[in-house]
């Protein structure tokens, strides 16, 4: 009994003799090692949202017409999905944002299966942008030109969010209608166990949080700025 004693009292004192800034650093470590345990859990939760958001994300059988539709290309299907939108006269006007620079309306009438007229009449051609923001604020322009106050955004519907996103940040009055692309070869009741859907969504997952973490820096730069120049005054 006595020789237990002895050990836990060495201890104390061997806790005791312990700097404080040794004390200090290994409590800080515990604490940065729970919070990024807390932030893994906080994106995987987020993660699983994201695609069950993706994956449940379903088109509107009785579209409403909007003053104009703006597809953001990249994905298979989409610029031939806004075209037969157009047709259909959901759209005055149609926007293809993020052409390649040498693809005209020769080679995207062709690749899209369409008659050159209909591209000749109402779609007007960006060749600019070069991300998702770009296509934002090519769109947002194109928009104010035409004075639209509703557009029907067509996409991948991975790709959704991030684009209602970046454009909502720029035209914040707009009514944006999601019309989604899916492809016909995708399983949508299993995402988790597609390592290439997988991979689309996880890569896609962390370009919509970086985006949404650049648009609150922005907002504390604006209120910043604010504050500034009401000081100044």
């Amino acid at each position: 009994m006595s020789g237990l004693g002895d050990t836990d009292m060495n201890d104390n004192v061997e806790n005791t003799r312990r700097p404080l800034w040794r004390r200090s650093i290994g409590f800080i470590s515990g604490l940065g090692m729970l919070g990024v345990f807390c932030l893994i859990v906080f994106l995987a939760i987020g993660f699983i949202r994201f695609a069950n958001l993706v994956n449940s994300m379903e088109n509107d059988v009785n579209l409403a017409k909007a003053d104009g539709i703006v597809v953001l290309t990249g994905g298979k299907n989409r610029i031939s999905t806004a075209i037969s939108l157009l047709q259909e006269n959901k759209g005055s006007r149609l926007l293809i944002s993020g052409v390649h620079p040498d693809a005209g309306r020769k080679s995207i009438a062709r690749i899209a299966n369409v008659n050159r007229d209909i591209l000749d009449c109402c779609v007007d051609i960006d060749h600019l942008a070069m991300d998702t923001k770009g296509n934002a604020s090519q769109t947002a322009n194109w928009a104010a030109k035409n004075n639209f106050s509703k557009l029907i955004v067509v996409t991948s519907n991975y790709h959704m969010p991030r684009s209602l996103l970046e454009l909502r940040t720029l035209m914040p009055k707009m009514q944006l209608i999601p019309h989604v692309v899916t492809s016909k070869n995708t399983d949508k009741k299993a995402w988790y166990s597609n390592p290439s859907r997988l991979k689309v969504l996880l890569s896609e997952y962390a370009k919509y949080i970086a985006a949404s973490f650049r648009k609150d820096l922005d907002r504390v730069d604006k209120t910043l700025a604010t504050y500034a120049s009401a000081d100044s005054s």
